[in-house]
């Protein structure tokens, strides 16, 4: 999605989020000109104050809950919404680009992508405490160094014997190169797979893993659907059971019409207001997840239109592996 489409989404929003806002500004202005109400702060702490908050609490997270998952879904089968159109690219340059090449997409994620975004993020962090003029292959050489020669940075320049210069650190400087290769900034990657599926659910099975799942799928479908309404079912007998009949003691017809009113207005305003929010909720939702889908895609192609990474061989990687476990032998018989 471009950035003009972005903003356009955004903007509708606003006006969405304005338009309900001056509703409820026009709502206040009727009811207290016609009404003369006062605002009373000991009422806040009467039986018949919460009694009212709770069901209007009940009411907002009823409405919202319902109203989102409903707009979630009609959102979702509308073929022009962001989430309908992320899921056909992302189905698109599976098809046409991944298939068959998945053990090598693999492979790019932990040697070009992962170490490509913790660059950029240690340069922009860098960039943050003074290196602002240095590019990665400085930092790359200066996060090579050894914590004597990092320490002596402190005092000012330095010239390798092997040639290499480099720039007098600052103590905030300093503590930045350390705290980054104590790992203390490093990115919690995610796995390579989290990239070859649209879904937030794990949809990497096989299909005969799928089918032999259908009895637990159901039951566990069948048990929380039925936990859930009893819960629910529980929580409103309770908040019925506990309703008891308010008495207008000494408060005139008119009197007692104009809280009934005024009752009815404020739940009729959390319905209204939570039944727009629960709509937006919906989209937004779908949106957020829209934009996932196209990050997913958006990795695929950098991987597709990557020409010059060759895959290794399961040949090469035992080598690798023997080459890392060589090494880690000697550093641990150095430390001893």
């Amino acid at each position: 999605m471009s950035v003009s489409d972005k903003f356009k989404r955004g903007l509708n929003k606003k006006v969405l989020y304005g338009v309900m806002t001056l509703m409820l500004i026009m709502l206040c202005i009727v009811i207290s000109s016609f009404l003369p109400f006062v605002i009373d702060p000991s009422q806040w702490k009467t039986k018949a104050f919460l009694t009212k908050e709770i069901i209007i609490v009940i009411v907002i997270l009823a409405v919202m809950g319902t109203t989102s998952l409903t707009a979630s879904a009609s959102n979702m089968s509308d073929a022009r919404s962001q989430i309908a159109q992320a899921k056909v690219r992302f189905r698109s340059i599976m098809d046409s680009g991944i298939k068959g090449r998945k053990s090598a997409f693999k492979q790019w994620v932990k040697a070009v992508l992962e170490p490509a975004d913790a660059r950029e993020k240690r340069d922009r962090l860098a960039a943050k405490v003074g290196f602002n003029n240095y590019d990665s292959t400085y930092l790359d050489a200066l996060m090579s160094l050894d914590g004597e020669t990092l320490e002596k940075l402190l005092d000012g320049p330095l010239a390798l014997e092997d040639g290499r210069k480099f720039h007098q650190l600052t103590k905030k400087q300093y503590r930045f190169v350390l705290k980054w290769l104590d790992g203390d900034y490093s990115i919690r990657f995610v796995p390579a797979t989290y990239y070859l599926t649209a879904s937030r659910v794990d949809s990497q099975k096989t299909r005969s893993e799928k089918a032999g799942n259908e009895k637990s799928a159901t039951g566990i479908l069948m048990v929380s659907d039925i936990m859930f309404h009893a819960i629910r079912s529980v929580l409103s007998a309770m908040i019925f059971a506990s309703l008891v009949y308010e008495t207008a003691s000494g408060a005139g017809d008119a009197e007692a019409v104009a809280t009934a009113w005024i009752t009815f207005a404020s739940r009729l305003t959390a319905f209204g207001t939570s039944l727009f929010s629960g709509y937006l909720l919906g989209c937004k939702l779908n949106d957020l997840n829209a934009d996932y889908i196209n990050l997913r895609s958006d990795i695929l192609e950098e991987f597709v239109a990557d020409t010059t990474f060759r895959p290794k061989t399961e040949a090469e990687l035992i080598d690798d592996e023997i080459k890392e476990l060589d090494a880690s032998c000697q550093t641990e018989t150095k430390q001893v």
